[in-house]
Formats: structure tokens, C-alpha cells, sequence
């Protein structure tokens, strides 16, 4: 019972580092947007990114498992999820950017 209390109480702290990531990238970039939104807005985008830093953030947990095999949550291993949560949403800015370039790269082509 003691394991399994213990291991609940290291997936809930992945889960708050890595949110925590990603909600303060979602402080950080929207009021740099320049527009104004609604409450519910800024609400469904930070849940969206809240959502996508987890994941960001459990990958990195998982892979840290697979390299150590040990689920100890060491300072680098806590700065680790944190950043990735954080920079998990750039992440897909990032290749989304990219892959609108690709395309319109693609569509002027054929012209």
C-alpha cells in the first residue's frame, strides 16, 4: 500500500511541475499577443496548453525512467519536467510554424 501511495504521490508532482511549465508559458505569451480576449478564451487556451505541457512533461519523466530506471525525484530531474512543460507548447508552435511554411512553400510551387 505504501508503493502504491508513494508512486501516486510522484505521478501528481509530474503532473503539478509540469503544469506549472506550461502555465507560466500561457502567462507569458498571451498578453504579448496584442489582442484582447474574453475570460473564456484565455481559459480554454490555457487549459489546451496545461493539457499539452503534461504530456510534454510525462514524456520527459518516462524517458528519464527508461534511462535510470529509478523514479527518485531528483532537482535535475524536477527542473527537467518543469522546462519541458514549458517549452512543450513552444514545441508545437514551432513545427506548426514550419509546416505552414512547407505548405505554402508547396502552393506557390505549383503556380
Amino acid at each position: 500500500m505504501d508503493d502504491l501511495i508513494t508512486q501516486l504521490k510522484t505521478w501528481v508532482l509530474v503532473a503539478a511541475l509540469s503544469m506549472f511549465g506550461g502555465m507560466v508559458d500561457a502567462i507569458r505569451r498571451y498578453p504579448k499577443e496584442g489582442t484582447k480576449m474574453s475570460l473564456s478564451v484565455w481559459m480554454i487556451k490555457t487549459l489546451g496548453d496545461l493539457f499539452i505541457a503534461s504530456f510534454a512533461g510525462f514524456l520527459t519523466f518516462w524517458l528519464y525512467l527508461d534511462f535510470t530506471g529509478s523514479a527518485e525525484m531528483t532537482g535535475i530531474l524536477c527542473a527537467s519536467v518543469s522546462m519541458s512543460g514549458y517549452l512543450g507548447g513552444k514545441a508545437i508552435d514551432i513545427f506548426t510554424a514550419a509546416w505552414e511554411r512547407v505548405i505554402s512553400n508547396r502552393s506557390e510551387g505549383m503556380k
